[in-house]
C-alpha cells in the first residue's frame, strides 16, 4: 500500500491521483468493499477529471494520452483497461494500447529505473560483444603468428634454386610485409645473395627480389650451388631429431 502524506501535494496532479487511487482501491480490498471493473482506472479518473468512466472529454487530462477515434490506438475500453494494468502494477506494467508516456508522468521513479536497467543491459551487450570482438582478433593474431612460424620453417629447408617454389606456397597466406621479414632474413645465410640486400634497401619490392635471385641463381657455376644446397638441412633428419 503506498502511503499518502503531505508530500503528494507538491507531485503533478496526475502522479498524486494515482498513488491516491491506489491507496484507495487497497484500503477497500482490504475491507472486503466491493470493487468496479478496473477499480484503478476509474478511481484515478475520479479523482483526476471528477468523473469515473474514460471519456474522449477526460483522456486528454491524462498526461501523455494522445487519443482520438481516428488514430487506430484502440479504444476507450482498452485504453481504460491498460490504465487499469498500469496503476494496479505501481508503472510495472504499461500494456498497449497506452503510451509509455504515461508512465513515465504517472510513475517517473519506475520509468526511470526501467531506463537505468536498460541501459546498463545495452552497455553489458556492448561490453561483451568488444570482448568477443577481442577474443577472435587475438586468435586471428595467434593463427597468423603460427602461419608465420610455419612458412619460416619451410623456408630454412629452401635453397636459392628452390625459393621461388616456397613464395608460392606462402603468398596466398601471409602478406607481402610477412613474407618480405622471412625471405631477408633467410638471405643473409647465402654468400651468393649478398646483392639482394642491396635491393631491400633501394626499397625493391619482393617480387622484384625474388627475381634477382633467380638471375643469381641461373648465373652461379654448379659448385656455388651444390655448396649452397649442403646448407640446406636434410628434412628427415631434421624431423627425426626433432621428434
Amino acid at each position: 500500500m503506498i502511503p499518502v502524506n503531505r508530500s503528494l501535494t507538491s507531485l503533478h496532479p496526475a502522479r498524486q491521483a494515482a498513488l491516491q487511487a491506489i491507496t484507495r482501491v487497497e484500503e477497500d480490498r482490504q475491507a472486503g468493499n466491493r470493487l468496479p471493473e478496473h477499480p484503478y482506472a476509474r478511481t484515478f479518473l475520479r479523482l483526476l477529471t471528477g468523473s469515473g468512466r474514460l471519456n474522449a472529454t477526460n483522456a486528454r487530462a491524462i498526461p501523455g494520452l494522445v487519443w482520438s477515434p481516428r488514430n487506430g490506438q484502440g479504444t476507450l475500453k482498452e485504453v481504460e483497461s491498460a490504465l487499469d494494468e498500469l496503476l494496479a502494477s505501481q508503472g510495472e506494467h504499461c500494456p498497449l494500447p497506452l503510451p509509455l508516456a504515461v508512465a513515465g508522468v504517472l510513475f517517473p521513479d519506475v520509468a526511470f529505473r526501467k531506463r537505468t536497467r536498460l541501459e546498463r543491459q545495452a552497455g553489458l551487450k556492448r561490453h561483451k560483444a568488444c570482448r568477443q570482438e577481442d577474443n577472435r582478433m587475438a586468435q586471428a593474431a595467434l593463427q597468423q603468428q603460427n602461419l608465420v612460424s610455419q612458412a619460416r620453417t619451410e623456408l630454412n629447408f629452401h635453397s636459392p634454386d628452390t625459393v621461388g617454389a616456397w613464395y608460392e606456397r606462402w603468398q596466398d597466406d601471409l602478406n607481402e610485409r610477412e613474407l618480405s621479414g622471412l625471405f631477408t632474413a633467410w638471405c643473409s645465410r647465402f654468400a651468393s645473395l649478398a646483392d639482394v640486400a642491396w635491393l631491400e634497401q633501394a626499397g625493391d619490392p619482393l617480387w622484384s627480389r625474388l627475381l634477382a635471385v633467380r638471375e643469381i641463381v641461373a648465373a652461379s657455376s654448379v659448385r656455388v650451388r651444390m655448396a649452397e644446397r649442403w646448407q640446406v638441412p636434410n628434412k628427415l633428419t631434421f624431423r627425426r631429431e626433432a621428434a
